[in-house]
């Protein structure tokens, strides 16, 4: 169409009003779509790494802490619980199985988290697929020998048979006294979208050795009832007890789950703040334009050209100026989450994969009637325009 042309002509006469405006949609969108891709990317990626994860028993404390520490290793552990009572635990007839973890040492800012042999048994329900398999090596027996998550052989950069000692503690930069016993690396495990990719694996006789231990005793146990009824019954029972807490995986990760929406619903607001302003922009910039080139509507007009026409090209002007700012705010947005997914992988080892979502297209059309009902007064003005007024001589 003429008008189009006409539009986009006009568009190009002033480049730098017009960048102006569509670098500031653009922003908004991008920011919009950030977050739009991250808060469902970073849900997503949190249920995968729950998935070892069916109920947690730990001892008395925080359970959010519990679930921090065990599954997003991220806090400090909250306790010990005897061994003996993992051991009466695991022969009960309604455990499927049970698998002790050990935590408090570290080396280079990676846990070591002592096992016992069950771990690497550990199938997905579904897929019967181990969620912890071995991609070089083998899994540790024998004691002093150990694991490496995916990630950390892939920061560690150290192969099959070398050799490390531990520190006591868990903060990277504030060792803790290291201890004499030295571990031989035999296994390195596969990526499990999980953050126990950020850990290295010992058998836990070793991590009872090096610390000491006269009374044997472990951090955190999984397990995995039978079914869903003994499931409520052994969290039950275990909570009513002195010893220990029973921690439900998708009850506490949906704790998690509410304040991220809290932090994503602050989030919105300050996009939905950026959208405005971004069509205020485009109110501003098409309305002072209109303002100025009142002699050449009138020109146009008196060529020929009719009131819808006029209406047309001033209505055309800012949905081009918008359609422009969101193709490049969508396209900035996908690369923002996957920058941001990144260096939240490299941090926590927590799969964070953005995908396209339905509700783009939603910001993308709120984006357009933004701008729509923006330059819509402008080109009324235009459309209404008297043609012999703005044609006298200046």
């Amino acid at each position: 169409m003429a008008e189009l042309r006409i539009a986009w002509s006009n568009l190009l006469f002033r480049p730098v009003l017009t960048i102006v405006a569509a670098a500031i949609l653009g922003v908004a969108v991008a920011l919009a779509i950030a977050v739009l891709l991250l808060s469902r990317a970073m849900e997503d990626g949190l249920v995968r790494a729950s998935r070892p994860f069916d109920l947690l028993v730990g001892a008395k404390g925080s359970p959010t802490q519990l679930i921090m520490s065990t599954i997003l290793l991220q806090d400090a552990p909250v306790g010990n619980i005897p061994f003996h009572y993992f051991e009466t635990l695991r022969r009960d007839p309604r455990v499927a199985h049970a698998v002790p973890l050990a935590m408090g040492d570290s080396v280079h800012g990676f846990r070591i988290v002592g096992v016992g042999p069950e771990f690497f048994r550990l199938t997905d329900p579904a897929s019967q697929q181990p969620y912890f398999a071995v991609a070089a090596g083998r899994a540790c027996k024998s004691t002093f020998e150990a694991v490496l998550g995916a990630q950390v052989s892939a920061i560690w950069r150290m192969g099959l048979h070398g050799t490390f000692q531990s520190q006591h503690g868990l903060l990277e930069g504030v060792p803790g006294s290291a201890h004499q016993a030295t571990y031989t690396i035999v296994g390195m495990l596969k990526p499990s979208d999980t953050p126990l990719d950020r850990a290295i694996f010992v058998p836990l006789d070793s991590y009872w050795e090096v610390h000491d231990a006269t009374a044997r005793e472990i951090t955190v146990a999984m397990v995995r009832p039978v079914g869903i009824k003994e499931f409520y019954q052994l969290y039950q029972e275990i909570n009513q007890g002195t010893v220990a807490q029973a921690v439900l995986t998708g009850q506490g990760m949906a704790r998690l789950f509410d304040l991220l929406d809290q932090g994503q619903a602050i989030l919105t607001k300050v996009c939905y703040l950026a959208l405005i302003m971004g069509a205020a922009t485009v109110f501003l910039v098409s309305y002072a334009v209109g303002a100025q080139r009142r002699r050449e509507t009138a020109i146009l007009r008196a060529l020929g050209a009719g009131r819808w026409s006029v209406f047309v090209i001033g209505l055309a002007e800012p949905l081009i100026t918008a359609a422009w700012g969101t193709m490049l705010g969508v396209v900035a947005g996908h690369v923002a989450a996957w920058s941001i997914a990144s260096r939240l992988h490299d941090a926590s080892a927590i799969a964070i994969r953005p995908t396209f979502m339905v509700e783009e297209l939603m910001v993308a059309g709120a984006v357009l009637l933004l701008s729509a009902a923006a330059g819509l007064l402008p080109a009324i003005e235009s459309y209404r325009q008297d043609v012999a007024t703005n044609l006298a001589p200046v």
